[in-house]
């Protein structure tokens, strides 16, 4: 959660204006806020390879390549690709940038619909909760509606989802957020047939609004997707856009709905009627069943538009087809309305989406698109970034039971991606490597139960082999094995398509390797492999040196390799692909139709005609369950991982995580305990928010045997929201077919069951955490922090309590905006509430033991003149000890942006800013003089605010406007510092209070390239260079055109990456004989492989890692470089950094090497 409200004010939820060392009662004093003075440009690190997190719980690689970042004031919107690493289904689309990846750039909001949509009946059922008969089949049959749909928002910071919660017998209707988020969400756009428009307010005020005409529909007219339309900051004055390309549509396979439904147990009465007058051409004739008929199962298979129906042979071996009828209910494709962003707009630039279409000759009905480049412009339309996607297409494999079409035979692959800047031929480039193993058409029916693929198995339908009890009526039972789908998980064909590797601009590699999820059945005491992948290990390879770091992944408590399972569907008792009910049916059996004298008109004759009211029990096997088999989107949740710094065979130590998941159910699963009464479907009470949360992590060193270093264990409290959510289902468990119109004997016996379903809201409280570090065989020292929730509007702890090692109790309090209006202080605090700004901190109250310490209170106002709705500090007051409160800053003036102008610290010295830009960047520091006097000099605040509104086009623009300041009399005590800038890249010069400038130079891809001084000489260089694509510096060292390419080696042994034992070799600085700094290496781009022009040099090697101690090892370190002369160096035994005057670089490679001797 980002709490800093203003971007030059961090306020903490600690105490922000001084750090204090409680044992020693030492005060370390501590800025009180970062100015607007931005730093001076560093240098850009090497894009090297990304450190993925992964989430152990659910055995997922967090993939994720970040693009480009929009900042404008405290908006920020991230650009990032990112990959589902648990495999691709087959029926999964391949989206607009590939199988697998999606790209994250603006907000959403989607929707599951459950039933008919809300707004369509939900929200304006006037008979909730309602148990009339006619109303409850109603219910049944789709035609009235009694579950509220699940939204899922997704925003620049937070993601979650929303109900509208309704109760029956009370009027309008409320959103509550799942899991509990402190946030606004509104629908002004809802009414009857319609929900166009969401609005969301964050608890920092940002405000989000979706929808209008940026919608995603369906072709049955179902809205499923708000689109993002704009961000508005907190101060209402700045504000991001997005637009969108033309709605098009995109087919869509719809999942099948294959059954089969076994009839038995039948039972039948026979009732003679009396005769009527009626004609014998418009009677629904029908045959009596045979005795055959009736005692022997009928076996109805609903598969790809027919019915066939079986039933046994006499000898009950083999089943028969005796009829096959047309089903109208076989679901089609369908289509949906697809909305791909084009263009987000924001003060200072703009990103422009291009798309495209795919490659290849698809069936005219299919009308794909993909991502083909993004473009970031800045003000001036000038090109900025270039991010270019490159694709391939991937034939599916395998036979159809039919033919869909041409456009499912296919899937799209993200070959690489480019990013380049302005003008820039030779771009970065991201390659991705995938499993070989090709998918089968999208409607293909091999898939296991989870939707992933299981080999080419050929299937007819999707109806899992299953065996059942039935019998003969009157005789004994036998079971039945339907179904004709292996529906099985195999680890093999699961990993088709996933991506593998990942190569980097730099030369470097990611590789992933992958296993099948499996599950634990405590019951048996067996595992089995189900739906979806794991991670099995991630490794990082230099394209010099080779591996350099390797993460591998067990799982399971003790290691077992299997966790839990959603539900276990070969449990015919709680089987999620299984309903089972009673049908009633009338059949009218004509006996006889004769003509009836004396009555006119032709065809009107006497029937004499029977009824027959059969019984059976009625059961259907789907080829979807009935209820979700996933956890938060994944198959199977893992108690307790373990991951090796190394692999489980060769390492130097690992971690092992524990994960809380609370009801489990019987079977080691931890299925949703709830069932709709008199029934065994289950129903979800939505309360996965409270599962899956670290509860310990235990970290060991691998010596020869494994020693705890670090232990932290979590207590968590699931808080729940009383006021729950309302929803109800309803089940038929005796329903009547035939003539049932008017009859009662036969409505009469429809018995429903209902059950009112109770979602539950809430979030998880932290409530104390306790860190525990060995550091010998000693007693570990041990540090406990607790947690206090006074103010249920947040999610964030009002008052933290820290037990020290050494048994001190220090406590921390802190007070919100909800605290403040409390206390009585409306102004401004409740208009803060009033916005949804409930999440800043305000105040911070410091205690050791029972004795106050120190406190910080950072004061807000608004109606400031520039912009009266501006809430923003007004001072920084603190407190220590016993003194009395003092103002520490004073806060004068804020442009109507929010920027600051001018403030006043205690020692009375004023400090002023002017901006420019588009009001983006300060362009001058002045200390001081009053802010008046500067904006007197530069021509009036008219001069200043335009000026402060504008792009300007070159530094000396800048320069021209800002030179009366440093002629001007009026500030010969001031002291001015003055800056310039590209936008969208940096600073590109400051010129400091004695008129000094310094001048900075960017590649095309906005990483510093140069420092140069007043007089245009270079200070410090910065070189990147790549495996295959060097760059040279020579440019700016004075060098020739040759150089010498360096590789840098750490020949260690034993070699222990971050042990006690470690070494490595961090920087190489090279200085010319002056002691400049002509280029600089970290260890990153040392690895990378780096370039120095050819020349005689000074050079410097940093160097981490103990050096030679007798009390911890018995060793040293040395390096040493090569030239012609051979090898320079220097044993270490105490320095981190040594030395080598006159070293020349005169040979066309060298190696860079360390050793550390251990013995």
């Amino acid at each position: 959660m980002k709490l800093n409200y203003l971007f030059y004010v961090t306020f903490l939820a600690i105490f922000c204006s001084q750090s204090f060392n409680v044992t020693n009662a030492q005060v370390t004093a501590k800025p009180l806020f970062n100015t607007p003075v931005p730093v001076s440009p560093q240098s850009a690190s090497l894009i090297k390879s990304i450190e993925f997190p992964v989430d152990h719980a659910r055995g997922l690689a967090n993939i994720s390549i970040p693009l480009y970042t929009i900042k404008v004031n405290d908006l920020e919107v991230p650009i990032v690709l990112k990959y589902h690493s648990s495999g691709i289904k087959v029926f999964d689309q391949s989206g607009w940038v590939g199988s697998g990846w999606s790209l994250i750039a603006e907000p959403t909001i989607t929707r599951a619909i459950n039933g008919r949509p809300d707004e369509n009946h939900f929200l304006y059922n006037e008979n909730l909760g309602s148990n009339e008969k006619e109303y409850l089949d109603g219910l049944v049959n789709n035609i009235y509606d009694e579950l509220p749909d699940q939204f899922y928002y997704n925003l620049v910071d937070k993601s979650g989802s929303f109900l509208y919660s309704r109760k029956p017998n009370i009027s309008g209707y409320n959103i509550k957020t799942l899991p509990f988020q402190p946030i606004k969400i509104t629908s002004p756009g809802v009414s009857l047939n319609q929900l166009t428009n969401f609005k969301i307010v964050d608890d920092n005020g940002r405000q989000y609004f979706f929808g209008g005409n940026k919608l995603e529909r369906t072709s049955l007219l179902q809205t499923t997707a708000w689109k993002g339309t704009k961000i508005v900051s907190a101060n209402l004055l700045d504000t991001i856009y997005f637009d969108y390309h033309p709605k098009y549509d995109e087919f869509t396979v719809s999942p099948q709905s294959h059954k089969i439904t076994v009839e038995d147990n039948s039972s039948s009465n026979y009732n003679e009627m009396t005769g009527s007058v009626q004609s014998c051409l418009y009677i629904n004739t029908m045959l009596k069943p045979t005795d055959e008929q009736l005692a022997k199962p009928l076996i109805s298979k609903y598969v790809n538009g027919q019915i066939k129906k079986y039933l046994y042979d006499n000898n009950l071996q083999q089943l028969y087809l005796y009829e096959t009828v047309d089903d109208a209910s076989y679901p089609e494709v369908y289509t949906t309305e697809v909305l791909y962003a084009k263009e987000i707009k924001f003060r200072g630039g703009k990103v422009i989406f291009e798309i495209a279409g795919r490659t290849q000759n698809y069936d005219i009905k299919e009308n794909l698109r993909c991502l083909s480049r993004i473009i970031v412009y800045n003000d001036n339309n000038s090109i900025i970034k270039e991010i270019k996607f490159n694709y391939q297409e991937i034939l599916s494999t395998g036979t159809l039971p039919f033919s869909p079409g041409s456009y499912y035979e296919t899937r799209l692959q993200l070959a690489n991606v480019q990013i380049s800047g302005s003008g820039d031929p030779d771009p970065l480039k991201y390659e991705f490597s995938y499993n070989f193993t090709n998918l089968p058409n999208r409607f293909s029916y091999d898939m296991d139960e989870w939707g992933y693929y299981n080999g080419p198995k050929n299937n007819q339908s999707l109806i899992p082999v299953s065996t059942i009890s039935t019998s003969i009526t009157g005789g004994s039972n036998f079971d039945l094995q339907l179904g004709d789908a292996d529906r099985s998980s195999d680890e093999h064909y699961m990993q088709a398509g996933i991506l593998t590797e990942i190569k980097y601009p730099t030369g470097g590699t990611t590789t992933f390797t992958y296993e099948a999820n499996k599950a634990y059945n405590s019951q048996t005491n067996t595992s089995k492999v189900v739906g979806g992948l794991r991670i099995n290990k991630i490794a990082d390879y230099n394209p010099v040196s080779g591996l350099t770091k390797q993460k591998y992944f067990t799982y399971g408590i003790n290691e077992i390799g299997a966790g839990y399972l959603r539900h276990w569907t070969g449990n015919l008792i709680y089987n999620p692909y299984v309903i089972q009910q009673d049908k009633l049916t009338r059949l009218n059996l004509i006996t006889n139709c004769v003509a009836v004298p004396g009555q006119p008109g032709y065809g009107v004759h006497w029937v004499s005609d029977y009824v027959s009211e059969i019984t059976a029990r009625y059961r259907t096997i789907m080829s979807q369950p009935v209820t979700s088999l996933f956890y938060n989107g994944e198959v199977v949740a893992y108690p307790e991982v373990t991951e090796y710094i190394g692999n489980p065979g060769n390492n130097i130590g690992k971690t092992v995580y524990s994960f809380q998941f609370s009801g489990m159910g019987s079977g080691g699963g931890y299925e949703t305990p709830y069932f709709i009464n008199g029934t065994t479907l289950p129903y979800d009470n939505k309360t996965e928010w409270a599962y899956g949360h670290v509860n310990e992590k235990n970290d060991f060193l691998n010596g020869s045997t494994y020693s705890k270093v670090a232990a932290n264990t979590t207590n968590y409290q699931a808080l729940y929201d009383t006021d729950k959510i309302w929803s109800r289902s309803a089940f038929k468990m005796r329903f009547a077919m035939g003539l049932e119109g008017g009859i009662p004997s036969l409505v009469n016996q429809q018995l429903f069951q209902t059950q009112v379903n109770e979602y539950e809201t809430g979030y998880l409280q932290l409530l104390s955490d306790t860190t525990k570090t060995y550091l010998s065989s000693n007693s570990p020292i041990i540090q406990v922090n607790n947690y206090q929730y006074n103010n249920l509007h947040i999610t964030s702890p009002t008052t933290i309590s820290t037990i020290t090692s050494e048994g001190k109790l220090q406590t921390k309090k802190i007070s919100y905006p909800h605290e403040m209006v409390a206390m009585g202080h409306t102004e401004p605090y409740q208009e803060m509430v009033n916005q949804n700004m409930i999440s800043l901190p305000i105040k911070t109250e410091e205690f050791v033991d029972t004795d106050f310490l120190a406190s910080s209170l950072t004061n807000y106002s608004r109606f400031w003149p520039t912009n009266a709705s501006l809430i923003t500090p007004k001072s920084i007051k603190t407190k220590f000890r016993s003194e009395a409160e003092e103002t520490k800053i004073e806060f004068l003036s804020y442009d109507k942006f929010g920027n600051i102008l001018s403030y006043m610290p205690v020692d009375g010295i004023k400090t002023c800013y002017i901006w420019s830009y588009k009001n983006k960047h300060p362009i001058a520091e002045i200390k001081n003089i009053d802010y008046a006097t500067i904006a007197s000099v530069l021509g009036g605040d008219l001069a200043v605010n335009n000026f402060s509104l504008s792009t300007p086009t070159s530094d000396s623009q800048v320069n021209n406007f800002l030179a009366p300041l440093r002629a001007s009399p009026l500030l010969k005590n001031a002291f001015i510092t003055s800056y310039t800038y590209d936008p969208l890249i940096g600073m590109t010069s400051t010129t400091d209070a004695k008129g000094m400038t310094t001048y900075y130079e960017y590649d095309s891809f906005q990483r510093l390239k140069a420092i140069r001084d007043q007089n245009g000489d270079i200070v410090k260089s910065y070189c990147y260079n790549y495996a295959g694509q060097v760059t040279d510096c020579s440019g700016y060292s004075g060098g020739g055109g040759n150089g010498t390419q360096i590789t840098y080696l750490n020949l260690t042994t034993p070699y222990y990456p971050g042990g006690p034992y470690a070494a490595d070799i961090t920087g190489l600085v090279v200085r010319n004989a002056g002691g400049a700094v002509l280029h600089s290496f970290d260890h990153a781009q040392l690895m990378a492989g780096v370039s120095v022009p050819y020349g005689t040099y000074n050079i410097e090697v940093t160097i981490a890692g103990s050096g030679w101690d007798p009390n911890t090892d018995l060793g040293w370190d040395s390096w040493y470089i090569f030239n012609s002369g051979g090898a320079n160096g220097a044993m270490r035994t105490s320095a981190s950094s040594y030395s080598i005057t006159g070293f020349a670089f005169d040979t066309p490679t060298t190696t860079l090497n360390i050793d550390k001797y251990i013995f």
